[in-house]
């Protein structure tokens, strides 16, 4: 990384129930109940659906560069929290690189169950004035949002390298996070932080969006074609789509060329001025037995380069 780290050990502090929860000697909660978070993901223990397993906020104090965990006791009005997976009380690590204004931290989270959870995802909520937001999300999910299914947030996934993203009973696994700090220094940057999972099976709808690019740049009488790679659990998307209609006049439906392949021409055909503009990517499986709620669409975004 570049600039000056400052390293700093860290303890996450965490509050209630979870203080109770370590490596060897937790007792086994129950499975995840069948009530659904969102009213649309009920789980029969047949089919998969996902489950909200904890929020919390996050706090980061910027002048000490401590960072809090706090669980938050009224989620459980608004979701059906299950004791499944949870940040870890353990140490871990954080700097600031002052150069580029980024915190970055390690986020380690814990299944002290003995049942497996799959496409774990750890979600960062920010207030949408306060300028915050994470650089390196895998992708973007508009599940458990308090604003509204169009607000977007960030998430990194867990156990990414294990077979079917299996996040085993009394597994630890670590992702990074790369939060660009808006709020002046010495505050505390606050957010939401989220963890859902699958259970018990892999989620039916995409999840994960990656190799997006542009053979070029776009322009009235020039073609461009879009690239992306979708990945999905149990076969292919059923539709991927992208949001441009301010350079092409409407939706982009892009064609599926086999595998996770997929691609679409577009041309500038609204006269759309020089420059770039971040277009929406949107991966969803009508098939999916979450078809009929919009919060289960996988996104993330696409520079498109006008001439």
């Amino acid at each position: 990384m570049k600039g000056t780290p400052r390293t700093i050990i860290i303890i996450i502090a965490l509050i209630g129930t979870l203080g109770a929860f370590g490596c060897t000697s937790t007792p086994d909660p129950v499975a995840p109940s069948s009530d659904s978070a969102t009213g649309n993901a009920a789980v029969t223990g047949e089919t998969s659906g996902r489950q909200a397993a904890g929020e919390y906020t996050l706090r980061l104090d910027t002048a000490t560069g401590r960072i809090d965990i706090v669980e938050n006791r009224t989620a459980q009005r608004r979701y059906n929290i299950t004791d499944f997976i949870m940040p870890y009380a353990d140490t871990i690590w954080s700097c600031w690189i002052d150069s580029q204004k980024l915190w970055v931290f390690d986020l380690q989270l814990i299944n002290p169950t003995k049942f497996t959870a799959y496409d774990v995802r750890a979600i960062l909520e920010f207030n949408p004035f306060s300028g915050d937001y994470l650089t390196n999300p895998d992708d973007y999910t508009g599940w458990w949002n308090t604003i509204d299914e169009e607000h977007l947030n960030g998430f990194r996934a867990y156990a990414k390298t294990v077979e079917d993203r299996a996040f085993l009973p009394n597994t630890i696994h670590t992702e990074r996070f790369m939060v660009y700090e808006n709020t002046p220094p010495g505050q505390i940057i606050e957010m939401d932080l989220i963890i859902d999972c699958s259970f018990p099976n892999n989620t039916t709808d995409p999840y994960e969006i990656s190799g997006q690019h542009m053979t070029g740049k776009v322009g009235e009488h020039r073609p461009a074609t879009i690239m992306v790679e979708v990945y999905d659990h149990y076969g292919d998307p059923s539709q991927v789509w992208v949001d441009a209609a301010h350079i092409t006049g409407e939706r982009t439906y892009l064609e599926h060329l086999g595998g996770p392949f997929w691609c679409a021409t577009i041309l500038n055909s609204e006269s759309a001025s020089g420059g770039t503009y971040r277009c929406r990517i949107t991966a969803d499986s009508s098939d999916g037995r979450e078809r009929d709620y919009t919060g289960d669409q996988l996104c993330d975004f696409i520079d498109i380069e006008v001439l």
